[in-house]
């Protein structure tokens, strides 16, 4: 996002910024109410898990092999957390448990 706000220069990026949420605080909402889900889109279950600690951001979780994503179903999801810690979260989402394992490092002084 700030990436795209760099191609329009700073202060256009301010401008449009400030005029977007004075327009939010005014009361202003979307020119169209997006539609509900149709058909097999009201399939759809999203569960989501907390699966590591508040103390540590954790960028990333990883279940199977994206190339076959049959191969490891019903296993483990392991996260992936910035890297001021030693820990790996596990999820276990058949058990519903949240395990977590350490990984070795080079420098002991790392929290657990």
């Amino acid at each position: 996002m700030a990436l795209g706000l760099g191609y329009m220069g700073v202060d256009a990026a301010l401008k449009n910024y400030a005029d977007w949420t004075d327009r939010i605080a005014g009361g202003e909402l979307p020119f169209a109410k997006p539609e509900r889900p149709q058909g097999i889109e009201r399939n759809m279950v999203v569960t989501m898990w907390d699966f590591s600690t508040p103390k540590y951001y954790l960028h990333d979780g990883i279940s199977t092999d994206r190339d076959n994503p049959q191969a490891q179903r019903q296993r483990p999801i392991y996260g992936a957390p910035e890297e001021s810690t030693d820990m790996v979260p596990v999820l276990d989402p058949v058990n519903h448990a949240r395990p977590s394992s350490s990984c070795p490092s080079q420098t002991a002084s790392l929290p657990q």
